[in-house]
């Protein structure tokens, strides 16, 4: 197959319309990434991810304190996460 052929082809119109969505999808993840407020806010979102996979890790080991403990620890952080995002607190 010539180049010609090629770019006249569905895969590469396919391949063309891929990478364009992956480089957009990148420009706005900077943009995202630069804001100090969103990334401290994703940190305490991350965070309370954490925090509430070991409650369900406590719980399920029959640790029900430190399961209420790391619940109460993430509930914390997300709340915590949205009043720094729109700068309450």
């Amino acid at each position: 197959m010539s180049w010609d052929e090629f770019v006249k082809s569905p895969t590469a119109s396919t391949l063309v319309e891929k990478v364009t969505g992956y480089n957009e999808i990148q420009g706005k993840k900077s943009i995202l990434e630069s804001n100090p407020r969103l990334g401290v806010a994703t940190d305490k979102l991350t965070q309370a991810r954490q925090l509430s996979q070991e409650a369900v890790r406590a719980a399920q080991s029959g640790d029900v304190t430190s399961s209420v403990v790391a619940q109460e620890a993430a509930k914390a952080n997300a709340v915590a996460s949205v009043m720094e995002a729109y700068d309450l607190k």
